[in-house]
């Protein structure tokens, strides 16, 4: 089973897979891709993993104390690199997800959606400078439990801003 969130088609909600890229693709690949595959709503690049993307499989999970502790930590790695370089800057909100992606020993990954809006009614993912991307990539891979580093290319609509 692949992993799944919500998007908005039209003008209603959807809920389908995500499509993922080895790396980041070039220039508004992820927008084609999603216009031409009716069955996806939502774009991601694999940045880095401990795993490779065809070993990995979507695990059910439930909110643990172990799983938030991993976001809480993700997301706190996230915060402080974007404060210290000044990337917090250039975003508008810049949810950090937890996904159950991964493998038997690291069975989860993180996904980073940083986006840009005006009005909330649209927004737009944001570019992260290589650095940052391979600083922030490198900190969370050494979290336990994380098998790997998502971000997520998607514009809204067809996405939703955050994760559901």
């Amino acid at each position: 089973m692949p992993v799944h969130s919500v998007g908005v088609q039209g003008d209603s909600r959807s809920y389908r897979p995500v499509i993922a890229f080895e790396g980041i693709p070039g220039h508004d690949v992820a927008t084609e891709a999603i216009n031409r595959v009716a069955r996806v709503n939502r774009a991601v690049a694999v940045v880095g993993s401990h795993v490779p993307l065809g070993e990995m499989s979507v695990h059910a999970a439930t909110l643990t104390k172990d799983r938030l502790a991993r976001l809480r930590a993700a997301d706190a790695i996230v915060r402080r690199i974007s404060h210290d370089s000044g990337f917090d800057k250039k975003v508008w909100q810049f949810p950090v997800v937890l996904i159950p992606l991964g493998s038997a020993d690291r069975p989860d990954s993180v996904v980073l959606r940083p986006i840009h809006s005006v009005d909330g009614m649209t927004a737009q993912s944001v570019p992260m400078d290589k650095g940052i991307l391979k600083q922030i990539t490198h900190e969370l891979l050494s979290l336990e439990g994380i098998a790997a580093v998502c971000y997520d290319l998607t514009h809204k609509p067809p996405a939703t801003i955050e994760w559901e």
